[in-house]
């Protein structure tokens, strides 16, 4: 009985100096710095996710304006080559197939507004 008494306040003591130990190196010693990053610095799986999203917009609301406007946000790259570019990410992971039917929605939109 003493044993299992003294491996249980021996557990806890060791769980509540790693909480501590933890707590002040992230606080403190190294804590995350904030950066002013933009979403040009994301990652393609999560380009595609954020097109998908504004997909799922566009299809709600049918606002091609807006759609440009957040498409805006992953660099001064033409809208229809951002769209591509996901698109076909896309279709190498396997996207569902309402997802791409709304992606492809979206890239004809904006080609239609395009050519106006």
């Amino acid at each position: 009985m003493k044993g299992r008494f003294f491996r249980l306040v021996f557990f806890t003591i060791t769980i509540l100096v790693g909480l501590a130990m933890g707590i002040i190196l992230g606080w403190t010693i190294s804590p995350v710095t904030n950066r002013n990053t933009d979403l040009t610095s994301l990652h393609i799986d999560y380009k595609t996710d954020y097109v998908l999203m504004i997909a799922e917009r566009h299809h709600q609301d049918g606002n091609v304006s807006l759609a440009l406007d957040h498409l805006g946000y992953l660099g001064n790259i033409p809208p229809l080559v951002i769209l591509e570019n996901v698109v076909d990410h896309a279709e190498r992971i396997h996207y569902a197939p309402e997802d791409m039917r709304l992606m492809y929605d979206l890239a004809a939109a904006i080609q239609i507004k395009l050519d106006e």
